[in-house]
């Protein structure tokens, strides 16, 4: 028997939901980001005073990523089981934050991983290369579409996170791939027109507001550490939530879908025996 799969579901519906849902829930933003935009803010604040400016930057971008998960999973709990759940407010890091970050380092390990490797077997078709050299060209547009191509395809795992969220066991990686068959692009456009907008103002602003305040573009010291890490953060958490609440749209539209095409045979069937 063929796995049951959602049929036609468009993007921009699924994409206007996101945001709608994030700008009319602000105060609920606030309520379920604050404490971990603050160890964010803190964490990337001590890293940058105790190492250089641009490895404590970087240091602490990757030590947020746990907070950004365990705010997502919040975020997708309000978003598919109402801003009002009970306790969904209180800050947890648990089995489902866990293996929701578990899940997503995977993915990403996989996606550097085909990266690398068609780095190296490009360096080994072309010769020797020279260290300091730049890339060629050719190489990075490669991997820039190979990156894309990735994407594409792990878009197609993403009803896991949701799930993971909610506590759904029964849509796992397997699942979402068959929920989402034939809906890649979909599911690609979707997901980028619900991050570039904010991507694209975040790095804008921050570079700006670096510009006045240094003369010069972002860089260390208190302005940065007081007024442009705080800023990024709050633009990259407002950014998250469009993003995850895309995901929540998703899984709410594929699950749905997927439960009324099994419920029509199963209709149909039962008109038939009663007329018998």
């Amino acid at each position: 028997m063929t796995p049951s799969r959602a049929s036609a579901i468009a993007a921009w519906p699924l994409v206007r939901g996101s945001y709608g849902f994030v700008f009319r829930h602000i105060p609920l933003l606030i309520r379920l980001g604050w404490v971990w935009l603050l160890l964010a803010w803190l964490v990337g604040a001590v890293l940058e005073l105790l190492l250089t400016a641009e490895r404590g930057r970087l240091l602490g971008e990757l030590l947020a990523v746990p907070l950004l998960v365990a705010f997502a999973v919040a975020w997708h709990r309000a978003s598919l089981l109402g801003p009002g759940l009970r306790g969904n407010g209180a800050p947890r890091l648990g089995g489902a934050e866990l293996r929701y970050f578990g899940i997503l380092l995977g993915l990403f390990a996989l996606f550097l991983l085909v990266l690398m490797l068609a780095g190296i077997v490009w360096l080994l078709v072309q010769g020797s290369w020279t260290e300091g050299a730049p890339l060629s060209p050719y190489l990075v547009l490669l991997l820039a579409l190979l990156g894309l191509g990735l994407l594409f395809f792990g878009l197609r795992f993403v009803l896991v996170f949701p799930a993971i969220a909610i506590g759904d066991r029964q849509v796992g990686l397997r699942r979402s791939w068959q929920l989402t068959r034939g809906h890649g692009l979909s599911l690609f456009v979707g997901f980028v027109a619900s991050c570039l907008p904010l991507t694209v103002l975040k790095y804008a602003i921050v570079a700006a507001a670096g510009g006045v305040l240094t003369g010069e573009g972002p860089g260390g010291g208190l302005p940065e550490l007081a007024i442009l890490m705080p800023l990024f953060l709050v633009l990259d958490f407002a950014n998250t939530a469009a993003a995850v609440a895309f995901l929540s749209r998703a899984y709410e539209a594929f699950t749905s879908a997927a439960r009324s095409e099994r419920a029509i045979p199963s209709a149909s069937a039962g008109g038939r025996t009663a007329a018998s």
